[in-house]
């Protein structure tokens, strides 16, 4: 009898042999201004961006400051912004969100009472030296429900580089507060709804009717990520016992089962494009290339990478980063794409730089 893991083994094989070309048609990239987000800002990780509330809504995680926040802080570890623009032939732009007095945004992801209290005391001035790691909240991606009236955000509760696990915010509407939500599936991290033994999840997410579809890279080694992906109602995604997850071969509701279904980045996304008639994953890659995929469905088979731009890397030879595609943005059925990426120019110092990715007319098109 075959067991579960050599199943999912022959899934793999079989996806292994089914893999092949992006085939995507001839394209073309042209890189646009960069991006201009308040003066306090030195720079932002991430950009994941979805139309919420009749705005392009965007999520950031590490954010350095220039000033110093009404708070104190000079660091946050999530931020957003949001952007309403029908032209982007001259960039994108102008982005609204809400600042304090001194110009500095605030938190995204609030941290719990404890968390803050723990975080402030071993920050200056309660603590000058031997201090340890604080808490850090870094957003994934955000899935807009079919109805439109609410946001999840993805995110991940980190102390010193380990994971804790992976949560869910509830967001009502961008000039409101984001929530946490409290799911006690994990005894000692009562906010995380995937434990840190689990694979963690939230690198993209996408909506496909009623059905929230969620994956999450892991890094292997060097430029090498194993990205599984789970799936739920989206109405239940909020329960633990709905989700299930692609092992090769079939759902299980065992994210154990889960195989890798593409190797690709820490960030990713992932979206249906019309146009091409496929599913098409981006994200960057070394060399400071950004790398498609396609696929006929959200667990694949994926084609292999093709490089579909390549970017202006910094200065002192460090790639871009945090690839990104923004297809509510989009024109033509995304035969009119645009990605952001992101380029260090200094000590804790980066941009976000805009691309016009133009795909030739398909047969279908034409």
């Amino acid at each position: 009898m075959m067991t579960r893991h050599a199943a999912a083994l022959l899934g793999l094989a079989l996806v292994a042999c089914q893999a092949a070309s992006a085939e995507l048609p001839e394209h073309d990239a042209r890189e646009l201004v960069p991006l201009e987000f308040a003066p306090a800002i030195r720079g932002r990780d991430g950009g994941y961006s979805k139309w919420f509330a009749g705005r392009s809504v965007w999520l950031f995680g590490d954010t350095p400051l220039d000033v110093d926040a009404v708070d104190g802080a000079r660091w946050r570890t999530s931020t957003f912004t949001t952007v309403v623009d029908d032209d982007l032939a001259d960039g994108l732009g102008p982005f609204v969100e809400p600042l304090d007095d001194n110009g500095a945004p605030g938190q995204l992801i609030p941290f719990t009472a404890d968390e803050l209290a723990y975080n402030l005391s071993q920050t200056a001035p309660a603590c000058t030296e031997s201090c340890e790691p604080t808490w850090v909240l870094w957003p994934g991606d955000l899935a807009v429900s079919p109805a439109g009236d609410y946001a999840l955000v993805f995110y991940w509760k980190i102390r010193d580089w380990e994971n804790q696990g992976t949560g869910i915010a509830r967001w009502t509407h961008p000039d409101a507060p984001l929530q946490r939500l409290m799911f006690n599936t994990v005894p000692d991290e009562p906010t995380m709804l995937f434990s840190r033994e689990e694979h963690e999840l939230g690198t993209a997410a996408l909506v496909e009717g009623d059905t929230l579809y969620v994956y999450g890279c892991e890094h292997r080694g060097w430029f090498e990520f194993d990205c599984v992906v789970g799936r739920a109602p989206f109405a239940s995604a909020l329960e633990r016992g709905a989700w299930e997850f692609w092992d090769g071969a079939a759902w299980s509701r065992e994210l154990a089962d889960a195989v890798s279904v593409m190797d690709a980045a820490s960030i990713v996304t992932v979206h249906y494009n019309a146009h091409l008639g496929r599913y098409l994953a981006i994200y960057a890659k070394g060399d400071d290339e950004a790398i498609a995929r396609t696929a006929p469905a959200p667990e694949g088979p994926w084609s292999d990478e093709e490089v579909v731009h390549k970017a202006m890397g910094h200065e002192d030879g460090s790639p871009i980063y945090d690839v990104i595609a923004h297809p509510e943005l989009s024109r033509d059925d995304g035969r009119v794409l645009y990605l952001s990426y992101s380029r260090g120019t200094g000590f804790l110092q980066s941009e976000m730089r805009l691309v016009e990715l133009t795909f030739a007319p398909t047969r279908a098109g034409d």
